[in-house]
């Protein structure tokens, strides 16, 4: 339970286990009453205390006490000697068992997919990356993986299959999206290292079904691009540009990207 859920259940029972006999006695009977300040532990917040304590000493239009919180960080509680009593063992409480830390915030992660087809090209000649115009599978970054993959593994012609972006919460939430040929599954969570960790899953699909697919684990970073490796490409169901043929040797390769969501 986080620190704000145990102080809500903390002072909802100062009622119910230290005051029993309070429940019908009105602030009017100022006889009942008495001032007392207490100090509140160190990472606790003082308003959001005042305001559970408040909260659980009103019962419709009977309150049998008041309590005001001061910058010093006491609270000064108005209240019969029940009350008192019960406030003296929550202070007692949070200072031995100190603040806990809160929830993490979920926040959403977007991940880009790109599945990528390539076929050798003959020597000597300049690779080329069959973006369609003004295509928004054109960014800068993806070309220069690619050029890092003819560094590596000789002249290859590339070709786009698909592009898919998919967004998650980063708190385990599981999401799934489905494009023209791309099938996307991905978890993502928050890590203590900052970078959250994505659990992936890609399905790429023709006409006759899938054709392959792909599970792993990977480190996210925003604007890092990430390629899942390579396997021969078999085009059942078509899906080849054209002037391919699937003789020519053809790799799919699965390239990944976080961004901002």
């Amino acid at each position: 339970m986080t620190t704000q859920g145990r102080l809500g259940c903390i002072a909802l029972l100062i009622l119910f286990l230290f005051a029993p006999s309070c429940t019908q006695q009105a602030v009017s009977d100022e006889a009942a009453l008495e001032l007392r300040s207490y100090s509140v532990p160190d990472g606790f917040d003082v308003q959001q205390l005042r305001e559970y304590l408040q909260s659980s000493l009103s019962r419709g239009e009977t309150r049998m006490g008041t309590v005001v919180a001061y910058p010093d960080g006491r609270l000064v509680v108005t209240a019969p000697p029940g009350v008192h009593r019960g406030v003296e063992q929550l202070m007692r409480d949070l200072k031995k068992t100190g603040p806990r830390a809160s929830e993490p915030v979920a926040s959403m992660v977007a991940v880009r997919y790109w599945a990528v087809i390539a076929r050798p090209a003959a020597v000597g000649t300049r690779q080329t990356i069959n973006f369609a115009p003004d295509s928004p599978y054109a960014s800068e970054p993806l070309r220069v993986v690619l050029e890092e993959l003819v560094a590596t593994q000789g002249p290859l012609e590339f070709s786009i299959v698909e592009q898919v972006r998919l967004t998650s919460l980063d708190q385990g939430d599981r999401s799934e999206t489905r494009g023209q040929r791309l099938q996307i599954k991905q978890r993502v969570l928050q890590t203590d290292a900052g970078a959250p960790v994505a659990d992936i899953s890609i399905a790429s699909f023709g006409s006759k079904g899938i054709t392959h697919s792909l599970e792993t684990r990977v480190r996210l970073e925003t604007g890092k691009y990430i390629v899942l490796g390579q396997t021969a490409y078999n085009p059942r169901g078509g899906g080849l540009p054209a002037g391919w043929s699937p003789s020519d040797g053809i790799l799919l390769y699965y390239v990944i990207a976080a961004e901002d969501a």
